[in-house]
């Protein structure tokens, strides 16, 4: 992200780190780090990790469990922000004929101590223009979903239809208001994943394309098996009952798994037929010609289902396809925009700048 920060000016630079597997002293300067050498432009997506053979390579033998992990992430992030926060807005006067460069009563240490964390503080760096960097988060499950209002800034949402979407949308803007926090401070991010062409049955051929090539069965069970603590389901044989492995779901992707424990046992489905359904083909919404796509999400974020799209793409082709098609369509509708509204990410995603709190702590006190 640092060597990617150097060759641009405006892309935001969200990196995933694991609150589960880092330590927040650790990872808060490295991400100031690089919200500094970006010039504000740095976002932490946050996440638990749900794979137990994670754990195997950092001293544990197990994964920790769902209320562990999210409870830890919470921690984790007001450490992270508490360290952030620890000079004042004006703790550089610079002040050559005071004499005085820093003012060490503007600079704050942290001294926390909680359930999961004991951290002192301060960090050894400047803030950046943007403050903080950007607190981005992927939850789905009812902890995630929470985590992300009681904390994120930025999420990452799954985007399956549109009545999904609402009910997601919604509930996180409910959630967040609960909090005490602004919705509008929370923006959602569908996955996307459009496939565009110059017809619509030119794009539909060529999505299934695009999974035929990549969709190989017997790597399936394997990706099955992540859901459920990196289970290997190779020791089974594939055309029996699904086996009964409910409780490796809790360590892990609970939300994937509870579906298929669900249904299978009612559908008395076998494992093959469970790895099948997993990973079959499923058409993105966001598939068609260039005025079909701009259609849809026009139709979407109109419903109340997204703030923007988190596109993804095999290759520069399909990337260029969007661009070139979709997006000159959007900016014509007002939908997206033609110029970049500010330097750091921040402002290019309307988020206000945090307030430093020892500065509106000590303002509040008429100091």
């Amino acid at each position: 992200m640092s060597a990617v920060a150097t060759h641009t000016r405006h892309i935001g630079l969200v990196a995933t780190a694991s609150s589960t597997y880092n330590s927040p002293f650790n990872l808060a300067r490295r991400f100031a780090s690089l919200d500094l050498i970006s010039g504000g432009r740095a976002g932490w997506n946050v996440v638990t990790s749900f794979d137990t053979g994670t754990s195997k390579n950092f001293g544990r033998d197990e994964h920790l469990d769902y209320a562990t992990r999210y409870g830890r992430a919470l921690e984790f992030v007001r450490v992270a922000r508490g360290l952030w926060d620890f000079y004042e807005d004006d703790a550089f006067p610079a002040d050559v004929d005071s004499d005085l460069f820093l003012d060490p009563g503007r600079l704050h240490a942290l001294d926390h101590v909680g359930e999961h964390f004991k951290v002192a503080g301060p960090l050894n760096i400047s803030p950046s223009p943007q403050g903080q960097p950007v607190i981005f988060q992927a939850g789905v499950s009812a902890e995630g979903r929470d985590l992300a209002a009681r904390v994120a800034e930025g999420i990452y949402a799954p985007g399956v239809t549109l009545e999904q979407e609402q009910e997601y949308y919604a509930d996180i803007k409910r959630r967040t208001a609960a909090h005490g926090r602004d919705p509008d401070h929370i923006k959602v991010f569908i996955h996307g994943g459009p496939v565009v062409g110059s017809t619509d049955e030119e794009a539909r051929r060529r999505e299934r394309e695009i999974f035929e090539e990549d969709n190989d069965f017997e790597r399936n069970p394997a990706l099955l098996g992540r859901s459920f603590g990196a289970y290997d389901f190779s020791v089974h044989d594939l055309d029996v009952p699904f086996p009964d492995v409910a409780h490796l779901a809790e360590k892990d992707g609970r939300t994937g798994a509870a579906r298929i424990i669900e249904r299978a046992p009612e559908q008395q489905m076998t494992l093959r037929q469970v790895a099948e359904v997993a990973n079959a083909f499923r058409q993105s919404p966001f598939t068609g010609a260039p005025d079909t796509v701009a259609d849809t999400i026009e139709k979407w974020y109109d419903a109340g289902t997204l703030d923007g799209i988190n596109p993804a793409f095999r290759n520069n082709d399909d990337l260029n396809l969007l661009v070139d098609g979709v997006v000159p369509l959007l900016q014509k509708r007002g939908l997206f925009r033609t110029e970049y509204e500010a330097e750091p990410l921040r402002g290019n995603l309307g988020l206000p700048i945090p307030a430093n709190r020892h500065t509106r702590e000590r303002e509040l006190a008429g100091g």
